[in-house]
């Protein structure tokens, strides 16, 4: 009997059906693996967020002259420049952010120079921290201490934290979360306050409500206590009182549920001089008007838009649509392939035995 051979027929079904189990097993542990890689705070982070409002400013040199002038209905506006730096790697985040806030009332500086004195300016500030890639949550981190630099001389302030800030984690929840503050380096809960829609995505809503905070206490920066005369606070007596910054904030977040990026912001700042934090007697530092807020402009709402569904379609398509197609492929190469294999050997119940095998004829030998 001749020998049977696989042929090429047989040689595409196993090729087909080997491809087919590799496909579905691919798409059966594909999410699992990408899950974990897609779920991180990309590491080319670049982000500035500008946030605009009105508010009533306090002229710092009137101050400490005696007679406070406030100006009121002022445009301000807050900027905030966020960049990457090291040490970022598969697991961690470091993220520097450059922080201004400015009077527009105020004419521009006329020099670039790093140097020169912009008189629009309130305050500044330049953060850093270290977070999780995945819960954006702080890490300690012995070569890159989490800190603020606040003075001109570019001394850092070290200043653990133990709340999210620049971002949320991924697969946000609808409770609350510690959400650190950095001007007054306070940490507090912010609360889910509902489901919003913005520009037709859904966002998660968040507030925060900071009662008076002694930045004296908390921060010790310069102008965080001062000396003034009574008269300039308005209290009787003769001579010079000591007084205190004292820091107030109503915080609106909108978050992204899926990537935790934060879509828009909003917060109503209150910062006034006073010998205590209920007392009467006070002058207003900075005070952002409550119609206003400083809120996000709509270009970074917008950018941020962008961000959360570039995220949201990145891992939509390492956890979703790249293992569906790889499982309707290898669904499709692994039934073809044991069609093939079952016409190859014929119908079903056929025996070898049935099949015409030709005669041979045997040579004689001399």
């Amino acid at each position: 009997m001749a020998k049977k051979r696989l042929g090429s027929a047989g040689i595409v079904a196993c090729i087909l059906i080997g491809l087919g189990v590799f496909l579905v097993v691919v798409a059966i542990m594909l999410p699992t693996y990408t899950k974990g890689k897609a779920l991180k705070t990309p590491l080319d982070l670049h982000v500035e967020t500008v946030a605009t409002g009105k508010g009533a400013v306090l002229d710092a040199s009137s101050l400490v002259a005696g007679a406070p002038e406030v100006a009121h209905d002022v445009e301000l506006e807050a900027i905030r420049n966020v960049t990457v730096q090291d040490p970022s790697n598969e697991d961690v985040i470091t993220l520097q952010a450059g922080q201004r806030l400015l009077r527009m009332d105020k004419p521009a500086p006329k020099s670039d120079a790093p140097t020169a004195r912009d008189p629009r300016l309130i305050n500044a500030s330049v953060d850093k921290v270290t977070l999780d890639r995945v819960t954006s949550m702080p890490v300690n981190n012995p070569d890159s201490p989490n800190g603020v630099w606040t003075d001109a001389g570019g001394q850092m302030d070290p200043v653990p934290r133990d709340g999210l800030q620049y971002k949320f984690p991924f697969n946000v929840e609808k409770k609350s979360y510690p959400y650190f503050d950095l001007t007054s380096r306070t940490t507090h809960p912010i609360d889910f306050a509902g489901e919003e829609e913005i520009d037709g995505l859904k966002v998660y809503h968040f507030t925060q409500d900071i009662a008076p905070v002694d930045l004296a206490k908390t921060v010790g920066g310069t102008s965080d206590k001062l000396t003034i005369p009574a008269k300039a606070l308005g209290v009787t007596g003769e001579g010079d009182v000591e007084v205190h910054r004292f820091y107030t904030n109503q915080r609106d977040l909108y978050v992204d549920p899926v990537t935790g990026v934060i879509v828009k912001g909003r917060e109503v700042i209150n910062q006034y001089f006073a010998q205590g934090a209920d007392d009467d007697a006070r002058i207003t530092a900075l005070s952002v008007s409550p119609e206003t807020g400083l809120t996000f402009d709509q270009d970074t709402v917008d950018y941020q838009l962008e961000q959360a569904r570039n995220g949201q379609d990145d891992i939509q398509l390492v956890t979703f649509t790249i293992p569906l197609i790889a499982g309707i492929v290898g669904a499709i190469a692994l039934l073809a392939g044991l069609i093939l294999g079952f016409l190859r050997a014929g119908l079903p119940g056929r025996r070898d035995d049935d099949r015409y095998d030709p005669p041979t004829e045997q040579i004689p030998t001399y």
